[in-house]
């Protein structure tokens, strides 16, 4: 278990520093509050537990998937979009569901080590979910939080890489004010990045 991601402000830690003693928790104050970097721990730790329990419907709008919306996702066939150690760098997941209650789309803002942002869309394979604007309303509801949240996180932009052949995606990307960065392109120019400050 690490954890710097999984820390639990309930328990107790001791890692033998010196002049530490029993009974001083980790990341807490001496009044019993957390420390920023405790409060930080916590919200990543909730992000975990959030993204956790959540894959399952986002698995199953994958696994509807033929395998170039899958490699358009860039997700190999048979594996999870995100197991649960994954999930820590989830900053928002939005889950938009049909007139039943079924998820059919997601949008996932995830986090790296260098504070980008980068974009994760996925939805439904079938006619009764494309073109229903249910991965439109994702990206409007996921982008409206980034705003919101930006400057809390520090973030410092979002990236959202698409296949050149993924018309949807970039339609998308542009409507949420995306711009195509031209230096960009991979190597085979199968792939290209559009970004967002």
């Amino acid at each position: 278990m690490n954890s710097d991601i999984l820390w639990n402000p309930n328990e107790l830690y001791h890692h033998g520093i010196k002049g530490q003693k029993w009974g001083v928790r980790r990341f807490q104050n001496k009044d019993g509050t957390l420390t920023e970097a405790g409060k930080k721990r916590v919200t990543a730790r909730n992000r975990v537990i959030r993204a956790y329990r959540t894959s399952d419907s986002v698995n199953s709008i994958i696994n509807s998937m033929d395998k170039d919306e899958k490699e358009k996702l860039a997700v190999e066939d048979d594996e999870e979009y995100l197991t649960f150690e994954q999930g820590a760098s989830v900053a928002k997941r939005i889950l938009i569901s049909d007139a039943s209650s079924t998820p059919v789309s997601f949008f996932d803002l995830l986090e790296d080590d260098d504070g980008r942002v980068n974009v994760a869309l996925g939805t439904k394979s079938g006619p009764e979910y494309r073109g229903k604007g249910y991965a439109s309303k994702a990206a409007k509801q996921g982008m409206k939080w980034y705003e919101a949240n930006k400057e809390k996180f520090g973030y410092k932009d979002v990236i959202w890489g698409v296949r050149t052949d993924n018309a949807a995606s970039i339609r998308i990307a542009e409507k949420n004010g995306f711009k195509i960065d031209p230096n960009s392109y991979s190597a085979d120019g199968k792939w290209v990045n559009y970004t967002r400050k």
